[in-house]
């Protein structure tokens, strides 16, 4: 295994790789040194060859701030990898002022353990995301906006 580097996500790298990026983001990509690989997922920065092992950042849209972990390759990542990324971008996102982190949870089947771990709660199912399995997690003290707080009682 070659060096691996932790670069910053422009967007024509996520559109390289297919990633949507059509909101305000900051993200990061994690790359390997490694002149003799091929494939998609291999791409040549600074006139060197590299492999993009996963990407992750912040997007906002809808009024929220989602956290995304894309690409990772599973075969040679690790869960503490996986988290060490998600509490970073987390922490961003509280210095950047956000009160509240949303995720999608894809169908990786570490994802809810991961999820778990990280402090996210699952979200009851809400009809502007039917059909997406949406996890928050909230600094203290909670958002008034979130779905998951007491909402107060109309007279």
């Amino acid at each position: 295994m070659g060096r691996v580097e932790l670069i910053p996500l422009s967007r024509a790298l996520a559109t390289r790789l297919g990633i949507r990026m059509d909101a305000p983001f900051i993200g990061f990509a994690g790359v390997e040194h490694a002149p003799e690989s091929r494939g998609k997922r291999s791409i040549v920065l600074d006139k060197k060859r590299v492999r993009v092992l996963g990407v992750g950042g912040l997007q906002w849209r809808e009024g929220l701030c989602w956290l995304f972990l894309d690409g990772v390759l599973e075969s040679n990542t690790s869960a503490l990898v996986t988290v060490r990324a998600a509490k970073t971008m987390i922490s961003k996102a509280w210095l950047m002022g956000e009160r509240m982190v949303v995720v999608a949870r894809d169908e990786a089947p570490r994802s809810k353990k991961l999820l778990t771990m990280l402090g996210f709660q699952q979200l009851p199912e809400l009809p502007e995301f039917q059909g997406i399995e949406v996890w928050m997690l909230e600094r203290w003290p909670p958002s008034p906006l979130s779905p998951l707080s007491p909402q107060p009682q109309q007279p």
